[in-house]
């Protein structure tokens, strides 16, 4: 948005949604207020202009009595018109404020009808009716924003109904072949086009880069145990998103995706590839337990709180280059089966890497650790790369162990690579002055050569 100041447009997408206007009910007190307030203002206003008669008054004039008694009877009638044109303002206003109230319940009414409509649809054996359903929830979010959370609680309690897809086959007979009724394949395809639509509606309305009248502001995302096909929710904004169990089926992509609040993936499934390129997580996240089966990548990434990727495993490449761990990390039991890519990451605090496997190519080129570096009992199982790597504090490799010897200079300065002693096909590494020092050639023929002699001799 050119032109437009990136904080006012950060506060905007922040703002709740305004409160609907509900007109407040009179009390009785101020209606009493107000007949008194007449009354006693009709009643000065005659003593009032009273007065003034009496004070005019000729004694013994006859005729100037007769027009005192007329500019009387005038005062009557004036203070009696005064009275009741403000007596009908006063009903007027009534009248008007009533006829508020009406049409306030009555749009509360007809709001509460198309609600339950709508949730009505959306359990209708029919897939278009259920189309139907997520639309009209969509039109109620947009026209009335007090609603846009309720609306994306039912989308998301919708997507997290227990969903099994049906491999699709060439043909529908093919289906029938494997015992599979037409019908029920048919079902599920129609399924899978409502899931669509309503993840459609969720991109839709949290996507950052459309205009900010169109991003629908939120407490919460909770898409727990939710079944997810080809997700993208690039450049969203998400608050407290819950993707605990969730499964990720084809691609998921979280590109330049800003978390706000608490956000967990914990025992997540992603069956395709998963792009969290360039996202940032303002909060604390927690990937503990999840399963990455096709390439993840983590590249640019800025993770501005504490880290868990406790026990996950990376069955492809999984790259986290040039990402930046502001607070710790922790990267226990983690298992990475293919290439691991850490070079240029930046980690501020402290990170584990304790007990975890990596396969057959780990780089940490060009990274950086501030704080202490914990590497103990990992298992390198192929190439392993360090080279310019800066460690700042302390390192720990103790009980590490490398399958595949590398090169001095792929490896750290002021570390030696040795054999194990209780696998001679694996290596460890130990600290240069650690080193076990071998006797020379020489040492070792002088030695020799003084055995003989003190045998001869």
């Amino acid at each position: 948005m050119t032109g437009y100041p990136a904080s006012r447009r950060h506060r905007s997408l922040d703002a709740q949604p305004r409160a609907p206007w509900r007109p407040r009910p009179i009390r009785t007190s101020l209606l009493y207020f107000v007949f008194a307030s007449i009354v006693l203002g009709g009643w000065w206003y005659y003593s009032l202009q009273a007065n003034q008669i009496d004070a005019a008054r000729i004694p013994g004039d006859p005729q100037a009595e007769l027009e005192i008694t007329k500019m009387r009877l005038d005062t009557i009638r004036n203070t009696l018109t005064v009275a009741a044109g403000l007596g009908g303002a006063a009903a007027l206003i009534l009248s008007f404020r009533r006829q508020q109230h009406e049409e306030y319940h009555s749009t509360q009414q007809r709001i509460t009808e198309l609600r339950i409509q709508a949730v009505a649809q959306l359990g209708s054996e029919n897939a278009t009716v259920r189309i139907g359903g997520l639309h009209n929830l969509e039109r109620l979010g947009e026209q009335h924003d007090e609603l846009r959370q309720i609306v994306l609680d039912e989308i998301c309690s919708y997507l997290r109904l227990p969903y099994l897809p049906i491999q699709p086959a060439a043909r529908d007979e093919d289906s029938a072949d494997r015992g599979i009724a037409i019908s029920e394949v048919q079902a599920n395809r129609a399924e899978r086009e409502v899931r669509l639509i309503a993840q459609e509606i969720l991109q839709r309305h949290l996507n950052t880069a459309t205009a900010s009248r169109r991003y629908w502001s939120h407490a919460r995302l909770n898409l727990r145990n939710a079944f997810l096909d080809g997700i993208d929710f690039s450049a969203c904004r998400l608050n407290a998103a819950d993707f605990h169990s969730a499964t990720f089926s084809g691609p998921a992509s979280f590109k330049e995706t800003s978390f706000e609040g608490p956000v967990t993936f914990d025992e997540s499934i992603f069956q395709g590839n998963a792009d969290f390129a360039r996202a940032n997580f303002g909060d604390g996240a927690s990937l503990a337990a999840v399963t990455f089966n096709q390439v993840a990548n983590f590249e640019h990434t800025s993770f501005a709180m504490g880290l868990d990727f406790t026990t996950t495993v990376f069955k492809a490449f999984a790259s986290f280059e040039y990402a930046a761990f502001i607070k710790g990390v922790a990267f226990r039991n983690t298992r990475f089966e293919s290439h691991a890519e850490f070079s240029g990451a930046i980690f501020n605090r402290n990170a584990s890497f304790t007990s975890s496997i990596f396969g057959k190519v780990t780089a940490f080129s060009s990274a950086r650790f501030r704080k202490f570096a914990d590497f103990e009992n990992a298992r390198f199982e192929g190439l392993v790369f360090f080279s310019d790597t800066v460690f700042d504090a302390s390192t720990g490799f103790y009980k590490a162990t490398f399958r595949m010897w590398s090169e001095p200079g792929e490896l750290l300065e002021g570390w030696t690579m040795v054999p194990t002693l209780d696998d001679a096909a694996r290596w460890q590494l130990v600290p240069d002055d650690a080193v076990p020092q071998v006797p020379s050639t020489s040492q070792v023929s002088h030695g020799d050569e003084d055995k003989e002699a003190s045998s001869t001799g």
